[in-house]
């Protein structure tokens, strides 16, 4: 927190006498003038939030859950445990009168009081125990009223900051549950209790806690048969071993800190998946699992306490022998103190006799206007500093004008700075006693140029390498987890961009930047084939496949756009910078016709080539009609042989 100024008076220190002490122990000198200044200690560990805004991290105050360690709202264990050398204190009441449940028959009356101390020892460790007693009537047992004195329960919690908004614990507890109406350790049975919680607080004002957990109980009480379900609620007894899971929000505001909280429990290794309910019948599963819902409100407007109302609502109507059976509803009433164990205090600094000021030579000043070289108009907002003066910078007003702090006489350099603007440096001569003038105009800066790059496979992004070649060469790999373009900055001009990405094929394009401009640049990468159709072997790029024409004619079908694809490919990846296309035909028909279709379907592939980015002056294309058969023209398949495309690398 910053120092608070206290004004002299206010502080209330003699102008002599004993020498005063800082609050953390160090001796200062009394002051002959000036002010003090208070450094505040610890905060409290649970302030006040009246006056808080809506939007603040003090709204949120930890408090204790029923099981006694620090949780979201009742049930759900809470992944943040505050800061260390915190000890809080909570006392709990519980109250239920429900007809109808067990059985139809009953009316069951319950009360229960909960005692809870947790402390923080260390940043990341948490220590906790709660004592625990209820008392239970239900017409339909025997006898009517049962009491439980003694449940004592022991955990700990380690926990972690992942983030600013996340939070990691693991917790563990352990509970012993006592007889009938004793207090001595004739014990009911033990439960041990691990956790995983998470927890979320994102810059709005909600907390999310989750947790996962398993239950694991030993009896030192049989259950009881049908018909005495009443003392397994009262005991709180259960067979099974459970995995527990709880879900918890609340919306930490001001004053009041409303909350929502669902939890549930899974019993494992149920017999034929089927339970025994209150009345003897059977149950499957999902009819008597103890589904619960809290709603609730915490009131923080006193420093340290936190007071809870909530009310606890079963979501499953029946109870069954051996699960946790949950009332149809209960309230609950609970009041949390914290008390800080080891506060630092408040420090008091108080300021050494002010020293007499030095005799200072005479100074000047410079007054200047600054306006705009392109419109001539005033500009504001120019930064106008002095080259080795350490006073500091000053700005121009709205109406362009600027005063320097005093400077010595003699030569001095300005600096006027603005972005958007050209650097000036201007040298003025500083007088003593005077206000030198001086005047200056800044000429806007020359906005630059830059490409916005996107690489994606099916509308997703990929990482990719793009390389520009032109006026200059410039070089940006773009990520598989853009949330936006890629930015590079280059000078206006021509360039080839080279787009290649591992398992997609490279891709080439030619683009004009124009000076200031933004241009913006998606490849849509393509897979590579699983089995490569054109080698790079001696001179020349081999296609494994032909090019298809429409039968005699130079169009290319659409089949053979992926093979001249990977001719791209291969063009960038082995580095070839100029290649001839040269087309063959059959002997079929007369030699100057099938000279010019060769020609044509040649042309063809290179205006291909081009469109995909190839610059035309890295393309040669050639007709040679039914010339170099490399089959003999007797048969269809040798016909088919010769009417083909070849591609000659030229240079590379």
């Amino acid at each position: 927190m910053p120092a608070i100024a206290v004004p002299p008076s206010a502080a209330a220190i003699p102008p002599s006498g004993p020498t005063p002490s800082a609050g953390n122990g160090a001796v200062v000198e009394a002051p002959v003038s000036g002010e003090v200044r208070v450094l505040p200690g610890s905060a409290p560990p649970g302030p006040s939030t009246l006056g808080v805004p809506l939007v603040d991290e003090r709204n949120t105050r930890l408090s204790q859950g029923l099981f006694g360690g620090l949780a979201m709202a009742l049930n759900v264990s809470s992944a943040d445990i505050g800061r260390p050398g915190v000890l809080r204190f909570a006392a709990f009441g519980e109250y239920y009168n429900n007809t109808g449940w067990p059985r139809a028959s009953d009316e069951a009356t319950g009360t229960a009081g909960h005692f809870a101390v947790d402390f923080v020892p260390l940043s990341w460790l948490e220590l906790y125990a709660s004592y625990s007693a209820s008392g239970t009537s239900n017409t339909g047992s025997n006898p009517h009223f049962i009491s439980a004195v003694g449940d004592f329960t022991l955990g700990a919690k380690a926990a972690w900051r992942l983030s600013p908004s996340f939070a990691l614990a693991l917790d563990v507890r352990a509970t012993r549950l006592p007889g009938v109406g004793t207090q001595d350790f004739d014990s009911a049975g033990y439960t041990l209790a691990p956790y995983l919680l998470l927890a979320w607080t994102p810059p709005i004002p909600l907390h999310l806690g989750f947790q996962l957990g398993a239950q694991f109980q030993w009896n030192g009480v049989l259950l009881q048969q049908p018909g005495g379900v009443e003392d397994d609620i009262a005991l709180g007894l259960t067979t099974y071993k459970l995995i527990l899971l709880g879900l918890s929000l609340e919306f930490p505001i001001p004053i009041v800190t409303p909350f929502v909280e669902f939890t549930t429990a899974i019993p494992l290794a149920v017999k034929d998946d089927s339970l025994i309910g209150a009345s003897g019948n059977a149950l499957p599963i999902h009819a008597a699992l103890p589904h619960q819902l809290n709603v609730g409100l915490k009131f923080s407007l006193i420093q340290n306490l936190t007071l809870l109302f909530a009310g606890q609502f079963s979501l499953q109507g029946n109870a069954a022998l051996g699960v946790p059976a949950i009332p149809p509803w209960n309230l609950v009433f609970a009041a949390t103190f914290a008390v800080d164990l080891f506060p630092t205090p408040a420090t008091r600094l108080l300021p050494a006799p002010a020293a007499p000021a030095p005799v200072l030579p005479p100074t000047g000043t410079v007054v200047g206007l600054v306006t705009d070289a392109s419109t001539s108009q005033p500009l504001g907002a120019v930064v106008v500093s002095v080259e080795g003066d350490a006073a500091g910078p000053v700005a121009t007003d709205a109406a362009g004008q600027f005063t320097t702090r005093p400077l010595p006489p003699g030569p001095a350099k300005l600096r006027l700075e603005r972005s958007g603007y050209q650097e000036v440096l201007l040298d003025v001569v500083v007088e003593a006693g005077q206000a030198k003038s001086a005047q200056a105009a800044l000429t806007p800066a020359a906005r630059s140029s830059r490409f916005l790059v996107t690489t994606t496979a099916r509308r997703k992004p990929v990482a990719a390498t793009v390389k520009f070649t032109g006026a200059e060469t410039k070089v940006v790999d773009t990520k598989a987890d853009a949330t936006g373009p890629a930015e590079v900055a280059a000078v206006a001009g021509t360039y080839e961009a080279e787009v290649t990405a591992q398992g997609y094929l490279a891709q080439l394009r030619e683009v004009e930047l124009a000076p200031g401009a933004e241009l913006q640049l998606a490849f849509e990468m393509q897979p590579e084939p699983k089995k490569k159709r054109v080698l790079f072997r001696d001179d020349r790029l081999e296609l494994l496949v032909q090019v298809h024409f429409a039968r005699g004619r130079a169009t290319i079908l659409a089949d053979s756009d992926p093979l001249l694809d990977e001719v791209v490919d291969a063009m960038v990846r082995f580095g070839i910078k100029r290649v001839r296309v040269e087309g063959y035909s059959d002997s079929s028909g007369s030699r100057a016709a099938n000279l010019r279709l060769s020609g044509a379907r040649a042309e063809a592939v290179a205006e291909y080539l081009a469109q995909k980015g190839v610059a035309r002056s890295r393309l040669e294309a050639k007709g040679f009609g039914d010339a170099r058969p490399i089959a003999p023209n007797l048969t269809a398949r040798g016909r088919e042989l010769n009417r083909r495309v070849e591609i000659v690398v030229l240079e590379k």
